[in-house]
């Protein structure tokens, strides 16, 4: 018995496939009878066909059986830990007026432009491009440049401070990681 994985490591959600190859005098045994488990389905399932599906986080094992033709019973025992996901949060950052990182609210003044950069993380910055919707203002307030998935621009043309737009930025990559920002368009100081 040959089986593809010494051990799983996956997130909560994901899954892996695990290949069992069985051999009989040197032969490759087609569609032998396997029986797949996991000790504990609280953490992981795996199906008749081997593929195991993360369901929280945690450790179990999930085990491989054969039986051949003389009651000989072959077993692999494939150690498993399933990782928690850390949610994404969307951060976007400026260099208008040396502000760098934003989360809520920018003023922008009148005639002026911000240049804004989106991007996701969890432990570390990620690679998801976004798109970008604008709303709350009317367009003849402002100038919206999208330049790629992860920058943006807004020139305050006629805000005079009372007007509020709100730029929503959704993943490409997960549509359930959703973040929004609002520039104040503001008159002149």
């Amino acid at each position: 018995m040959t089986v593809n994985l010494t051990e799983i490591n996956i997130d909560v959600g994901a899954t892996q496939q695990i290949t069992t190859t069985i051999t009989h005098n040197g032969n490759i045994v087609s569609n032998p009878t396997l029986i797949y488990s996991s000790d504990n389905e609280n953490i992981a399932t795996v199906d008749s066909t081997g593929i195991v599906n993360a369901v929280s986080q945690g450790t179990c094992n999930i085990t491989v059986l054969f039986i051949d033709g003389d009651s000989i019973t072959y077993t692999k025992t494939i150690p498993t830990t399933i990782n928690a996901v850390v949610a994404k949060t969307i951060k976007f950052s400026t260099t208008y007026q040396n502000i760098g990182e934003i989360k809520i609210q920018l003023s922008l003044l009148k005639g002026r432009t911000a240049n804004i950069s989106v991007y996701a993380c969890n432990s570390s910055q990620q690679s998801d491009t976004f798109t970008f919707s604008f709303s709350g203002v009317d367009i003849s307030y402002y100038i919206r440049t999208i330049i790629d998935g992860n920058n943006f621009s807004v020139t305050n043309i006629n805000g005079d401070g009372s007007e509020y737009l709100t730029i929503t930025a959704t993943s490409d990559v997960d549509s359930s990681v959703v973040g929004s920002i609002t520039i104040r368009l503001a008159g002149v100081w």
